[in-house]
């Protein structure tokens, strides 16, 4: 389950970077959408940081042989902030934010690997 999650978490990180990258050459051809209606900057900079926050959990989750290590718990933190920092901040291109979701089902499996159930 933890490889699996690790998968998806790589797969979101890298269509992040992709969707931003896109937003960020041609902004006007997507509607800026976040449940504050911040600046399109502010937004942009907080998914490039959502999408290699899930870059590094995925990687930590794929390689990491230990369920109680430092770095499972710097990828579990890693994950809550995105989902934090991702339902506020960033873009959402429809109207499911799927980074938050996925950097909550990272929190969620990730935490209950690290407490060994």
């Amino acid at each position: 389950m933890k490889k699996l999650t690790g998968i998806l978490l790589l797969i979101t990180g890298c269509l992040g970077v992709v969707e931003e990258v896109i937003y960020y050459l041609s902004p006007q051809m997507i509607e800026n959408f976040n449940i504050f209606n911040f600046s399109s900057e502010l937004t942009i900079l907080a998914g490039f940081l959502d999408s290699i926050l899930l870059i590094f959990a995925g990687i930590v989750f794929l390689i990491n042989r230990e369920n109680h290590s430092f770095l499972l718990f710097l990828a579990i933190i890693a994950t809550l902030f995105v989902a934090i920092l991702g339902l506020f901040f960033a873009n959402s291109y429809s109207s499911f934010h799927i980074r938050p979701a996925i950097g909550l089902l990272g929190f969620l499996v990730g935490l209950f690997y690290y407490t060994k159930y």
